[in-house]
């Protein structure tokens, strides 16, 4: 599991990180998406780190690479989750109790 906590700068960072954001990251399109990215070099740093995660979990089902902290499995037990960032990490699931209450409606 993820979450993409990059915020935007712009319009003064008044985007932060909002719904669909990583998708330019993920896509390694930061330039066509300048609007919503500002561009600029530690945004494509950003999106080769994000780009490569994508296509080590297509390939092997494992997102791991060199520019990220150890991404462990989620499961039940481990709901260990991916901030992403200019410095990614690995914290524990932060909305746990809200997934908890979903799965039993």
């Amino acid at each position: 599991m993820y979450l993409f906590t990059w915020q935007s700068p712009v319009f003064d960072g008044k985007y932060k990180s909002l719904h669909c954001m990583e998708l330019p990251f993920v896509f390694d399109n930061i330039e066509r998406a300048k609007n919503m990215t500002g561009g600029g070099q530690e945004a494509h740093g950003l999106a080769d780190t994000i780009s490569q995660a994508w296509i080590n979990f297509a390939k092997t089902g494992n997102p791991n690479h060199s520019g990220l902290p150890e991404w462990p499995a989620y499961n039940s037990t481990n709901t260990a989750t991916m901030h992403l960032d200019l410095a990614s990490e690995v914290k524990p699931q932060l909305d746990k109790e809200l997934f908890a209450l979903v799965n039993d409606l």
